[in-house]
């Protein structure tokens, strides 16, 4: 199966990083997000073409001290959990 996911805009409030830290977040959820779709895939009603205007993803809580890498694998688990639900 081929999956596209394009995401527009990501909102991500409460941060503490700052613009170098955006690139090593974005590969993280990007490579994580890739894992995640090939292991568990997607809904069977998310198997046909099918567009999201919106997803509310699950909060996440990284532990004290996690770097943008390990947000970025956070962030790709809770967005994985809103569309393979």
């Amino acid at each position: 199966m081929k999956i596209h996911l394009h995401i527009e805009r990501l909102v991500l409030d409460g941060t503490p990083f700052g613009n170098r830290d955006a690139q090593p977040m974005q590969a993280a959820i990007e490579t994580e997000l890739q894992r995640l779709l090939a292991v568990h895939g997607v809904t069977p009603g998310l198997q046909r073409a099918h567009q999201l205007d919106r997803l509310s993803a699950a909060p996440i809580r990284p532990a004290a001290g996690d770097g943008p890498r390990a947000w970025g694998r956070s962030i790709a688990r809770s967005l994985h959990g809103g569309i393979a639900s």
